[in-house]
């Protein structure tokens, strides 16, 4: 059992990183619509996607709407910077 969370854990924080880094990239772009099943059978874990996505959100990377799902935030020179330095840290 223990095992097994912390193998969530990982796969979690490897899904948040990926995911952060295309979006500060662009890779992803601004207002882009995240296909949740799209990433969750990219990743094959549909169980800690919406941990990583609620992440990115708090971190002002991804907009939630409920019944509507995430799209990649609009972020200002400002806001992009301030995320980069966050992330490098």
């Amino acid at each position: 059992m223990q095992k097994q969370r912390k193998h969530q854990i990982l796969l979690h924080q490897k899904l948040f990183l990926n995911l952060r880094e295309q979006i500060i990239n662009g890779i992803l772009q601004p207002q882009e619509k995240l296909v949740e099943a799209e990433i969750a059978r990219k990743f094959d874990s549909a169980e800690v996607l919406c941990e990583a996505l609620r992440q990115l959100a708090v971190e002002g990377l991804v907009d939630y709407c409920p019944n509507k799902g995430c799209t990649v935030a609009l972020l200002s020179p400002q806001d992009a910077y301030e995320v980069f330095l966050r992330g490098s840290l």
